[in-house]
């Protein structure tokens, strides 16, 4: 039963883990993340004090912004974009600069050229956009987002005025290898070594680590002075996993 579970949360797709588990627990258990198919994202529980945050995800921990944004999953595979919510709305017509960041702070990277070893370049970020007011490089409440998701027409007009950061937080898979069974840190760094950051168009999520509860506070305060939701606390060493509450990420 988990293995048919982790074929539906890794791809999204009933049919196929059906067909696979006719060929048994072996062809389950080897199916993959694969780009442009979307996986279900982890989701966090709930904390309601850093120090319960602390006993839930162990010391140190990894604290991020909780950015005031939408969930988004990129996925790259040789030059096909695809854009996804956290319901797993393909949305990649919405959001058409996703492709001009992708191709001028990953793809023309030197340190992500140097990884791909004759293998097609392709990744799948977790990631969190948060739109801005072009003129006056103010961010924007969810709400604004929100339209661009639900926009059929007039949609570079919208991006002229509304363009989109996107604070990426993690990294899933990466020229064909997939990184979900890596402790959290370690795919933290490879997220870190991959992307030329540059803000108000792609960067990674803010953070500190800490096994200090006053310094997470000073970074809570910091996060909600600046307008974001909170925090995200997280397990340096856990894996992600797709579509579950397992404790290794919290709000």
């Amino acid at each position: 039963v988990d293995a048919v579970q982790n074929v539906i949360d890794k791809t999204n797709d009933f049919t196929y883990a059906a067909s696979t588990a006719k060929n048994g627990l072996k062809a389950l258990q080897d199916v993959t993340i694969t780009p442009g198919k979307p996986v279900k994202v982890m989701l966090a529980q709930r904390s309601k004090t850093l120090n319960d945050a602390f006993e839930t995800v162990g010391r140190p921990a990894a604290f991020e912004y909780k950015y005031d944004g939408m969930r988004m999953q990129i996925h790259y595979d040789d030059g096909t974009i695809h854009v996804y919510t956290r319901s797993l709305e393909d949305v990649t017509k919405q959001f058409p600069e996703v492709k001009e960041y992708l191709q001028n702070h990953i793809i023309s990277h030197d340190a992500f050229q140097n990884r791909l070893s004759g293998t097609p370049p392709s990744f799948v970020l977790d990631a969190e956009a948060v739109s801005y007011d072009a003129e006056t490089k103010e961010y924007e409440p969810f709400q604004t987002i929100s339209q661009r998701i639900k926009r059929k027409y007039n949609i570079d007009e919208h991006r002229q005025q509304h363009p989109v950061e996107i604070n990426a937080f993690d990294i899933l898979y990466l020229n064909g290898e997939e990184l979900v069974t890596k402790p959290y840190q370690e795919r933290r760094g490879i997220l870190d070594e991959v992307i030329d950051a540059e803000q108000y168009k792609l960067r990674l999520a803010d953070q500190i680590v800490t096994a200090d509860v006053d310094d997470a506070e000073t970074f809570f305060d910091e996060a909600t002075e600046r307008g974001n939701e909170g925090l995200m606390v997280k397990n340096i060493n856990g894996q992600y996993k797709p579509g579950s509450r397992v404790g290794y990420m919290l709000k």
